[in-house]
C-alpha cells in the first residue's frame, strides 16, 4: 500500500507540473493558414513476376487552417488528389487533426496524421504510400528525446458498418531509435544507432459480413548502423537489418506462415543533399503487406510465381534540395537486381528499376499571433 501511495503521489506531482507548464503557455494563441501540396512522377520499370511495373503521375493538395493555444493545436482542411489522365479528382477527403503537447518531448495526435514514412524502411513501408494514398487517420504518439525517439500510431484504413461488402482494415506501426551520440540515422548518421520497427496489418472485423477469413500479419525488424565522418558534411556508414514476418490470424491461412529476411547496406551521405546506398537482401518466406513487394516472397501477379527465396542486390541514389523555405525538390532512382533470375539467365525481372521526382511545398501562407486570452478557471 505504501509503495502504491508513493507511485500515486509521484504521478500526481508529474501531472500537476505538466498542467502548470501548459497553463503558463495557454495565454497566447496563433492562427495560421498553411498549404501542403506535392506534384509527383513515380515510374516503376518492373518486369518481375513478383510485381509488374506502373506509373503514378499526379498531385495532391491540402489547404489547412491551424489554430494553436498553449499545449493544444487544431488543424482542419481538405485533401484532394488527381492522377494525370483522370477525368476527375481521385479523391476528396476532409482533414481534422487535434494535437496535445504536454512537454517538449512528447506529443499526442488524433485525427488526420501528417504525411511521413515515420522512419520505416522500404521493405516494411514503401515510400510511394506517402504521396499516393489518402491521409492516414487514427492516433499517434510521438517521443523526441536527444538519445531516444520514436513514433507509435494506428492508421484506420477502412471503416465498416453492418452489411458492408468489405472488411475492416487497419495498420499499427512502430518506429523507434536509440542513438547514444544524439544523432539521427537519417539526417546526420554519425556514430552508433539502433532501430526497432513493427508493422501489424489486420483485415476482418466482428461485424464483417464478407465471409472472408480474418487476416492479421506482423512484421518486426531491427537495424544496427554506424556512421563516420569522411569530410566536411560527408558521412559514410554501414547497417545490418533483420526482419521476421508471421501470419498471426486466428486461423492462419497465408501461404507463408513464418518468414525472415536480412538487409546489409553501405551508404554515403553528402552535405549537398546527395545520398547513395547499396546493399544485399536475402529473404525466406517473407511477407510484407505494406512494404515494397519486390522484397517479399508473395507474387502480386499470380501465386504460381511465389518465390520462397529472394536474393536481391539493391542500389539507390537520392538528391534532395530545399531552394527556399517550405519548398523541397527530391529525385530518387533505384535498382533491384534479382540474383536468382540472373543465375537462371532470365531477362525477365533480372534488373528492375524505378525513378521518382517530387516537388513539395509544405509551409504557412498566412499567420497571426492573437491577443492574450485569460487563463482557464
Amino acid at each position: 500500500m505504501h509503495i502504491a501511495l508513493r507511485i500515486g503521489l509521484h504521478m500526481a506531482i508529474a501531472l500537476s507540473a505538466m498542467a502548470a507548464a501548459a497553463q503558463q503557455t495557454a495565454d497566447t494563441a496563433t492562427i495560421e493558414l498553411r498549404l501542403d501540396a506535392m506534384a509527383f512522377f513515380d515510374n516503376k520499370e518492373l518486369t518481375s513476376n513478383i510485381k509488374k511495373g506502373y506509373t503514378l503521375p499526379g498531385f495532391y493538395l491540402e489547404p489547412i487552417l491551424g489554430y494553436g493555444i498553449g499545449a493544444f493545436d487544431l488543424q482542419a482542411g481538405i485533401h484532394t488528389a488527381h492522377f494525370a489522365g483522370s477525368d476527375t479528382a481521385k479523391r476528396l477527403t476532409p482533414i481534422l487533426l487535434i494535437g496535445y503537447t504536454p512537454t517538449r518531448w512528447f506529443k499526442v495526435q488524433l485525427g488526420s496524421l501528417s504525411r511521413s514514412q515515420r522512419g520505416l524502411p522500404e521493405p516494411l513501408y514503401k515510400p510511394e504510400r506517402v504521396f499516393a494514398e489518402r491521409p492516414a487517420t487514427g492516433l499517434e504518439l510521438a517521443l523526441n528525446r536527444p538519445q531516444v525517439s520514436g513514433n507509435m500510431w494506428i492508421n484506420w484504413e477502412r471503416y465498416i458498418e453492418r452489411g458492408s461488402p468489405f472488411q475492416e482494415e487497419f495498420m499499427v506501426g512502430l518506429s523507434s531509435q536509440y542513438s547514444p551520440n544524439g544523432y539521427s540515422s537519417t539526417s546526420n548518421p554519425l556514430g552508433f544507432s539502433a532501430n526497432l520497427y513493427a508493422v501489424v496489418t489486420h483485415a476482418g472485423g466482428q461485424i464483417d459480413s464478407t465471409n472472408l477469413p480474418v487476416t492479421s500479419i506482423a512484421n518486426i525488424g531491427t537495424m544496427l548502423a554506424y556512421g563516420i565522418s569522411i569530410g566536411t558534411g560527408t558521412t559514410f556508414g554501414a547497417s545490418v537489418a533483420a526482419y521476421i514476418s508471421a501470419d498471426i490470424s486466428p486461423n492462419p491461412h497465408i501461404d507463408y506462415k513464418r518468414g525472415h529476411a536480412a538487409h546489409y547496406t553501405l551508404w554515403l551521405k553528402a552535405l549537398n543533399g546527395l545520398t547513395a546506398q547499396a546493399g544485399f537482401w536475402q529473404a525466406h518466406s517473407f511477407i510484407n503487406p505494406r512494404g515494397e513487394e519486390l522484397f517479399g516472397s508473395v507474387s502480386m501477379v499470380s501465386k504460381n510465381f511465389n518465390q520462397t527465396h529472394r536474393h536481391l542486390i539493391t542500389a539507390q541514389a537520392t538528391y534532395t534540395r530545399s531552394p527556399m523555405h517550405g519548398f523541397e525538390l527530391r529525385f530518387a532512382a533505384g535498382l533491384y537486381a534479382d540474383l536468382c533470375q540472373i543465375k537462371a539467365r532470365s531477362s525477365q525481372g533480372a534488373a528492375d528499376y524505378f525513378y521518382t521526382l517530387t516537388i513539395r511545398f509544405n509551409g504557412p501562407l498566412l499567420g497571426k499571433r492573437m491577443a492574450k486570452t485569460p487563463p482557464l478557471p
